[in-house]
């Protein structure tokens, strides 16, 4: 296997190919617009493995956690990776006491904090005396287009701006990618990384792959005089650090209410309404504005797990589109480049198969995260 084309420049594609030109690969990365242009860009980059289920996709997401660390040691850098832990407070003591509960009994790093504790790492963060607080030192958060930039700084990748519309095949077996503007690309084999349009590249070849495009709206504020070190959860809203000063809000509920999910709540006041939930949470926002704002597709197949392996029935045609896509990428690319090249499985990835769509159903999941 010589030539390889991996579909999508996002972080899981990005990684993916920086770990086959590692390998001595021949390797084409066709995006249809720019790298982590897509939902790299409108995700909350939240690199955790908490509370996600079943316990072999926490397992994936707590090495995926590690991976991250391995990355930024062997690139020799990591200006895009940004440690600091995750803070939380609620004033549902029970909830927050059970999710730090679940952490630990998996071996997760996770402590109640005081809030007096809580407000020391975060000052300017709005905790009362009776709120419960958590704290969970080994997250991080990651810029993704920075992190695509060094992926990519590769001589091995072949980077080529190109939409391809369908994968081409002889047979049982793929033979490259048809661009949309009617050229193509041959391939021993082609990864199809494109997070919310892998179901139609998989059905081109031959795969029905279910999935959920669940909207997400990110606002990012102006510049800010507060000051936030972390990943925060305060109640009704997340919020980061976005560079420069700005901050970037997100609310799962609210999600689930805009205009793009089928609610009636516009985007415009939507953004409106995270600024006030963030301005009750920090100091110190007073006066600041909202200054853009983001609308992400989720890339989730409908059972809420992965999807990476082969295509069944297309030989050469390869899977890699996962929610978790942030903290899961650097992990993935190892994985997938591993069994692209050596043609061992990994024994990691094996309940996350594609196959499983075209034999029996599997009950869906839902994680709380970004």
């Amino acid at each position: 296997m010589t030539r390889i084309v991996v579909v999508g420049a996002g972080v899981i594609g990005s990684s993916i190919a920086r770990r086959i030109a590692e390998r001595g690969a021949s390797v084409t990365l066709l995006e249809a617009s720019r790298p982590a242009g897509g939902t790299s860009l409108a995700t909350f980059s939240w690199v955790n493995a908490l509370g996600k289920q079943p316990r072999a996709y926490f397992e994936l997401n707590l090495a995926g956690v590690a991976e991250h660390l391995a990355l930024v040691s062997e690139l020799g850098g990591g200006e895009w990776y940004h440690p600091g832990g995750h803070l939380e407070w609620s004033s549902d003591a029970d909830r927050l006491r059970g999710k730090v509960d679940l952490a630990r009994s998996t071996g997760y790093a996770g402590a109640l904090v005081s809030p007096t504790r809580a407000r020391e790492l975060e000052p300017d963060a709005v905790i009362g005396e009776h709120d419960t607080a958590a704290f969970y030192p080994d997250e991080a958060w990651v810029d993704p287009i920075p992190l695509v930039r060094r992926l990519l700084d590769h001589p091995g990748i072949s980077l080529r701006i190109g939409e391809v519309t369908s994968l081409e095949t002889a047979g049982d077996r793929v033979t490259g990618v048809v661009l949309g503007d009617g050229g193509s690309v041959p391939a021993d084999a082609v990864v199809i990384a494109t997070g919310p349009r892998a179901a139609e590249l998989a059905g081109s070849a031959g795969l029905e792959l279910p999935m959920r495009h669940a909207p997400g709206l990110l606002a990012i504020t102006e510049p800010a005089p507060a000051l936030v070190g972390r990943v925060l959860h305060a109640p009704g809203i997340a919020i980061r650090p976005d560079g420069a000063g700005r901050l970037l809000l997100a609310s799962d509920e609210l999600d689930k209410q805009i205009e793009p999910s089928g609610g009636d709540l516009p985007v415009v006041a939507a953004a409106e309404e995270l600024l006030t939930r963030a301005r009750r949470a920090l100091r110190n926002l007073e006066g600041v504005g909202v200054e853009a704002t983001r609308i992400g597709r989720r890339a989730i197949p409908g059972d809420g797990l992965p999807a990476i392996g082969p295509v069944p029935g297309c030989d050469g045609a390869y899977l890699a589109v996962t929610h978790s896509g942030i903290t899961l990428a650097p992990l993935v690319g190892r994985l997938v480049a591993g069994e692209l090249i050596d043609g061992a499985p990994e024994a990691a990835l094996d309940p996350y198969r594609p196959d499983r769509f075209s034999t029996v159903p599997v009950p869906s999941q839902t994680f709380e995260e970004k």
